[in-house]
């Protein structure tokens, strides 16, 4: 009879401490995060390299931990707010429910944040049919850019901490902004776009430095979706910067930068830098990033 109550005794301790046990960390700080903010998750390192992924309800996509076990995951700056419940899965079928690897399971709080008021941009211009054509040729570029079909998703191309673009760091437009297209008649149409990302002065010509280390996606002029010269790099983990409105490059496609690196001088039309993030196809505030992803950094290591 002892001996059964032993067994029985152990069998609860054992399954006690597997559901408790932490198979992953999220470095948030109290597991809150902004829209537009980013949730770095790592796992435990007994777990790396199982191919395993991780699930946030209400998230698209199923995040993937790189090479030293870490994942990045933008939060929309529209994503619905409250709690989340997220944990571990293994290769699932897209079409199901993911079930969850192991009992660990805790919560991810998205909260509200409060961006610019609106500011009218100006009318949309009708375009000709050759500048149509010019700009659905760009946003196919930019979209198999977006999705990263030519980016490295478990590696970490990233050397240290994350830096500014910029010496100096004036922005003039925030991340989340919202403009307004259209005419000012109230009984027209008007189209609300969010800013995808921060609009920094900067006097032409001003040396711009990649934020980190990393692979150049894409360095092109793209006057189609009025971007103008534009410089995409690919950080891994997900992990894109973009730097758009230059005068000059100082990197071509492929090219493999260094931290700190000068890319690009600004003064292109109009002359500052729009400086943005993207995280997994995902818009985040740049400036919130840098300081997100430094914080979690130091505290893994």
């Amino acid at each position: 009879m002892k001996t059964k109550v032993l067994a029985l005794s152990l069998l609860f301790f054992s399954l006690t401490s597997i559901a408790s046990a932490q198979s992953f960390k999220v470095l948030n700080h109290n597991s809150k995060v902004y829209r537009g903010g980013v949730v770095v998750v790592k796992i435990d390192d007994s777990l790396e390299n199982k191919n395993l992924k991780l699930y946030i309800a209400g998230f698209n996509g199923l995040p993937t931990f790189n090479k030293n076990g870490l994942a990045y995951i933008g939060v929309d700056i529209r994503q619905e707010l409250g709690s989340r419940i997220t944990y571990l899965v293994g290769d699932e079928d897209k079409d199901k429910q993911p079930e969850p690897h192991d009992f660990y399971k805790t919560y991810i709080e998205i909260l509200d944040k409060k961006f610019d008021d609106p500011w009218f941009r100006g009318p949309v211009k009708e375009r000709s049919k050759k500048d149509l054509a010019r700009r659905a040729k760009e946003l196919d570029l930019l979209n198999d850019t977006y999705a990263l079909i030519n980016a490295t998703i478990e590696e970490d191309l990233t050397a240290g901490p994350f830096i500014q673009p910029l010496e100096i760091i004036y922005p003039t437009d925030n991340f989340g902004t919202p403009r307004i297209w259209g005419n000012r008649n109230r009984k027209s149409k008007k189209i609300t776009v969010p800013h995808a990302g921060v609009d920094l002065r900067a006097k032409k010509p001003t040396p711009v430095m990649a934020i980190n280390s990393g692979r150049v996606l894409l360095a092109k002029f793209l006057p189609g979706v009025r971007y103008g010269n534009t410089v995409i790099i690919d950080h891994g983990s997900g992990i894109l910067s973009m730097y758009l409105h230059l005068s000059k490059f100082k990197v071509k496609d492929g090219d493999i930068v260094k931290n700190g690196q000068i890319i690009a001088l600004t003064g292109g039309t109009p002359s500052h830098l729009h400086f943005q993030v993207k995280i997994h196809n995902v818009d985040v505030d740049p400036l919130a990033f840098i300081d997100t992803f430094n914080r979690s950094l130091a505290e893994v290591k």
